[in-house]
């Protein structure tokens, strides 16, 4: 489609050009006057991690052009997308790069509280890129796929050839959109047209369905209709952070990304995974060959030596990284883009951080070309990045998704140390994840050491390759980063709230480092009977009540199941035992944690157990009944319930129903069994709990 100049916009050209002179960088990093506005050719490509490039560390796809860019210009190591409140995150993407908006200030943005009267819209659409450009007198184009956009502003553009091509054929693919920039490119040359231009480059690759053309899937082992049931050994090896399943849900139950993508639906084996990268890559190649050609075409005429040139990508992907497929996640092969710059004055070769984000792009095309940045936009311009005189804009990047369940996750990042909070699946799922990326780059989980992950890939992450966020050394960091986020959150006007995820309190530190000294004195056997838990097995003396067993007693007061997890190879791991008998779940309740919230952190508890130690047997005592907590029983016995019906799906898992001998006939709690907080047991409590326990490790033998 081509709409014609109007005379307004010859007359902004006119008044543009008197109110101040054009510029450039020049080869010392400083401005200079040039007698001609530069242009800018913005490539984006749909659905691409930074992690398939090799000026990001690929060494099997192959993009030369792109590799060119990258050898002129300046590679970016830390450049971002915001995040997404839809499962659609290329709508939030896009609409942040032509609006210099943020996340939940662009048109569209929902969440609690967000309302926006109906011109929004049109108004955002007034101050976007073309409309801004076009103003300025450019001449703009934009080809790439229909949809999931900001449409409003994309019909703005002068010229524009959209469509979805996404075939595994030279017509109905990336050519395609090439072939409509070169049509461009050559109704300019031969109208002679010297205006300057914006040209938006859009490719709807490496998207789903990942059709490569013939030449490219041989290259690189594909089947366009999926794994055949046997490995390609042309195929790509599996990335070193991939996980055949992610290692708790991600919060966005039927997820097309994750169940649906043509060859791949819910399996994440390692034929099927190495043939979606086949596949991608064999994209991406294609991808690069069709720039190529642009480029080419711009030297042809003259124009590539005054032409900035962006690569990037609307997000990144995981494609079988941590167990994902999808765009929907916050880890860095997702939240990360490709990012190279290259341009008149801008250092060959040369790297920067950034800390950028997408919505930055916009107000540095106005910079560069000498146009006011409208008040609207929220970026930031990363000239002083491009002219060597800093390495980074900004020293924090927050990210989002709560395009499933809310409130989703949220990420933050700063000084190589990266947060990310889980609130999911109505609090059910509810995790922390800290990692320092300097030594943990791609972000390694304790599940990357299993040993047979481990042969598979032929890869062992180091130790300290792990999420951070439990130990014990790194809560000060993690405290630090947790601050960092809401006040982040805060500042981009995020409408949700966190839950407080669990951070074990430091003043259990004393007692595990009591316990540390009492095993350096006298080493516990393993192999005997750990009971661990809250003050109810503190204040049990276990070895007198089990004189014929090898017991030994790690409760410590007030903690929570949380506070288990966080001391866990303290409490639990080092000593090997055979039996775990576990008491807690009273203070969380008391804490005001749902049972939903209690069961998942017990349920964290007996998978971690099981994982490590898979012979050992876990006996659950359910929450008491107490006088001082009688409140909170329909909650307490909520969550007995569920731990009760879960004990009887694994055949290492024990339910020793402590609760009927509590109560009296008409059901409230026997205070004859309670010393007088009304809280905790008293010797003949124990002695019930004795016996009922001894039945149950009787059973086990």
């Amino acid at each position: 489609m081509r709409v014609k100049k109007s005379c307004l916009k010859c007359l902004n050209l006119l008044s543009v050009s008197l109110l101040f002179f054009s510029t450039i960088i020049g080869s010392n990093g400083e401005l200079c006057a040039a007698k001609k506005r530069p242009n800018f050719l913005f490539i984006l490509t749909d659905d691409q991690s930074p992690e398939t490039l090799s000026v990001y560390g690929n060494k099997v796809c192959n993009t030369p052009n792109i590799d060119k860019l990258a050898a002129r210009g300046m590679t970016f190591d830390n450049a971002h997308h915001m995040g997404s409140w839809s499962g659609a995150v290329c709508t939030c993407s896009r609409t942040m790069i032509m609006t210099g908006r943020s996340l939940w200030r662009i048109p569209g943005a929902k969440g609690p509280g967000l309302k926006y009267p109906k011109e929004f819209r049109k108004q955002a659409a007034s101050q976007s890129m073309p409309a801004v450009f076009n103003r300025a007198g450019y001449d703009t184009y934009r080809t790439c796929k229909i949809g999931n956009s900001f449409n409003e502003a994309n019909v703005l553009f002068d010229q524009r050839d959209t469509a979805t091509m996404r075939q595994g054929t030279a017509d109905n693919g990336s050519r395609w959109h090439a072939t409509k920039v070169l049509d461009y490119l050559n109704r300019r040359a031969a109208t002679k047209d010297k205006d300057p231009f914006l040209i938006y480059f859009g490719f709807s690759h490496p998207h789903d369905p990942r059709n490569a053309i013939p030449e490219l899937a041989e290259k690189y082992g594909a089947n366009n209709n999926g794994p055949t049931g046997t490995i390609n050994p042309k195929s790509p090896k599996l990335q070193t952070n991939y996980l055949p399943a992610h290692p708790f849900p991600h919060g966005h139950p039927g997820l097309r990304d994750e169940v649906a993508v043509q060859g791949v639906m819910k399996r994440r084996d390692e034929a099927t995974i190495r043939n979606e990268l086949a596949r991608e890559y064999a994209c991406i190649e294609n991808i690069d060959r069709q720039i190529g050609r642009v480029i080419s075409r711009l030297r042809q005429m003259g124009e590539l030596d005054n032409t900035y040139i962006i690569f990037t990508s609307d997000h990144g992907i995981a494609v079988g990284r941590h167990g994902l497929m999808g765009k929907q996640n916050l880890y860095e092969h997702t939240w990360r883009v490709p990012f190279i710059v290259c341009g008149p004055g801008i250092k060959p070769g040369s790297r920067a951080s950034g800390y950028t984000y997408l919505m930055d792009v916009f107000p540095t095309f106005c910079d560069l070309a000498g146009i006011d940045i409208p008040e609207t936009v929220e970026g930031k311009s990363f000239r002083p990045v491009l002219e060597g005189k800093t390495d980074r804009i900004r020293d924090v990047l927050y990210g989002v998704y709560c395009g499933g369940t809310k409130p989703g996750m949220r990420s933050v990042k700063s000084d190589g140390w990266k947060l990310i909070e889980y609130d999911v699946l109505d609090g059910k799922v509810r995790k922390t994840q800290l990692f320092n990326l300097k030594e943990n780059r791609f972000e390694y989980l304790v599940e990357h050491q299993s040993p047979a992950l481990v042969k598979l890939l032929n890869h062992r992450p180091d130790p300290n390759q792990i999420n951070l966020a439990d130990l014990p050394e790194y809560a000060a960091k993690r405290k630090e980063l947790e601050k960092l986020l809401a006040t982040e959150m805060k500042r981009w006007g995020d409408p949700y709230q966190l839950s407080k995820n669990p951070v074990p309190a430091t003043r259990f530190e004393s007692s595990i480092q009591k316990f540390e000294h009492q095993d350096k004195i006298s080493p516990p056997c393993k192999n005997g009977i750990l009971f661990t838990g809250s003050s109810s097995i503190r204040l049990w003396d276990t070895e007198s009540s089990f004189p014929n067993r090898k017991t030994l007693n790690r409760g410590f007061g007030g903690s929570q199941i949380s506070d288990v997890l966080y001391y866990f190879d303290r409490v639990v791991l080092k000593y090997e035992p055979s039996v775990i008998v576990f008491y807690c779940g009273d203070n969380d309740i008391a804490d005001q944690k749902s049972p939903d919230r209690v069961f998942n952190d017990y349920k964290t508890f007996c998978e971690k157990v099981h994982a490590a130690l898979p012979k050992t047997q876990i006996v659950y005592l359910p929450i008491k009944p107490s006088r001082a907590r009688w409140k909170l029983w329909p909650l307490m016995s909520q969550t007995n319930q569920m731990i009760h019906e879960f004990s009887t799906q694994k055949k290492y898992l024990h339910y020793c129903d402590t609760v009927p001998a509590m109560l009296n006939s008409d059901g409230t709690p026997n205070n004859d069994y309670l010393i007088a907080d009304g809280l905790h047991l008293n010797k003949t409590g124990y002695k019930i709990w004795t016996e009922l326990v001894n039945k149950a490790l009787d059973e086990l033998e």
